[in-house]
């Protein structure tokens, strides 16, 4: 990465970071977020990207702590018929100590100079709730919509409810309501022994093909070709399963997923649904699959982060997915972005494809 004369401000300067600042950054993260981030993840995500170089901008003190840390990850995407690349905005960290002093728009402004000199279409994120204001007031974004719908399903009731209120309990309640549960959340079977769903670890050529039908509705989008796939999944440290189905010798869908011990209890995260919108029953047959893996893996349930795009929607109504209320969320999901050209064409959320994949937690 290019050196540049850092920014100063108070009792810390800004500039451009290296790779062998990771072991500053992964200690801020920790005391960020009280949680470690492992060098393979961080690796993952800024050393091997294969597309542009990430910018990572960092603040940090005289004695060489770092103290702040903005970073956006470039990613392959198609702006309407445009091909470019969109930067998200991921690991926004400030040190508990160095809070409201206004470096994280120094970071941000810092990193926006050199976003307009490359070929990049569009920074975009998923702010917090509290740094939504701070975006849309002062760095020029708009938000998608007032949030992002999270869908779910439960799994195993008393698996889910075992973490809160103890494995007797859990067991007792679940006897109960477990009828309920599966007369909400069991989807009916499908029946066409046609379609063969698989594990599988890398795709082929025929997923260009399906790839090009299922976006042709989106036009915001991250381009999710084999090489990103491939990255995004496959490359990821993070355990990934991706399934595929078929009829013949047609893919007609691909599913990714991934499970996760958080909040408590064991989750599992729809990453990636791609199918032929033609075929919205070989969605279906990818989802009940996932059920039958997780039921395996005793996950208490699987979420989806997706807009309400009628494609998506119906195959996830089908499968027994429901939005979850805000009341029940850990906190609110919102996205954002700042185009570097024009944005006023951009703001209806139905035009886009946003998945847990865009996110950087999952």
């Amino acid at each position: 990465m290019p050196k540049v004369a850092p920014l100063k401000k108070e009792n810390w300067s800004v500039r451009r970071a290296t790779a062998s600042d990771r072991e500053g950054i992964l200690k801020l993260h920790e005391r960020a977020f009280q949680k470690k981030m492992t060098p393979s993840q961080w690796d993952w995500q800024f050393l091997q990207n294969p597309y542009l170089q990430p910018l990572i901008w960092i603040a940090e003190t005289p004695s060489g702590q770092i103290v702040g840390h903005y970073a956006v990850v470039p990613v392959p995407f198609r702006m309407r018929e445009k091909q470019t690349h969109a930067g998200y905005s991921i690991l926004s960290m400030i040190d508990p100590d160095f809070q409201r002093q206004g470096m994280f728009q120094v970071l941000e402004g810092s990193t926006r100079d050199t976003l307009e000199k490359i070929d990049m279409g569009l920074v975009a994120g998923f702010p917090n709730e509290n740094s939504v204001p701070v975006y849309t007031r002062y760095l020029g974004w708009l938000e998608l919509g007032k949030k992002i719908p999270v869908y779910f399903k439960v799994i195993d009731l008393e698996n889910l409810l075992e973490s809160k209120i103890g494995k007797l309990a859990a067991s007792l309640i679940a006897s109960v309501l477990s009828p309920l549960c599966r007369m909400t959340f069991l989807a009916r079977p499908l029946r066409d022994p046609t379609l063969i769903v698989k594990k599988i670890t890398q795709l082929d050529e025929r997923y260009d093909f399906l790839w090009k039908k299922f976006s042709e509705p989106f036009h915001f989008t991250t381009e999710r070709t084999r090489k990103y796939f491939d990255w995004r999944y496959s490359m990821n440290p993070k355990e990934y399963e991706i399934l595929s189905v078929e009829r013949g010798n047609q893919l007609l869908g691909i599913a990714a997923f991934r499970v996760d011990d958080r909040y408590g209890f064991k989750m599992a995260y729809l990453a990636d649904l791609i199918f032929d919108p033609n075929e919205p029953s070989a969605a279906q047959s990818l989802v009940s699959s996932i059920d039958h893996e997780l039921k395996k893996k005793s996950v208490g349930m699987i979420t989806s982060l997706v807009l309400p795009h009628p494609l998506i929607k119906e195959v996830l109504s089908k499968s027994k997915f429901f939005p979850i209320p805000d009341f029940l969320l850990p906190h609110r999901m919102h996205f954002g972005f700042r185009a570097f050209k024009t944005q006023e064409r951009m703001k209806l959320a139905n035009e886009w494809l946003i998945t847990w994949s865009d996110h950087d937690i999952v």
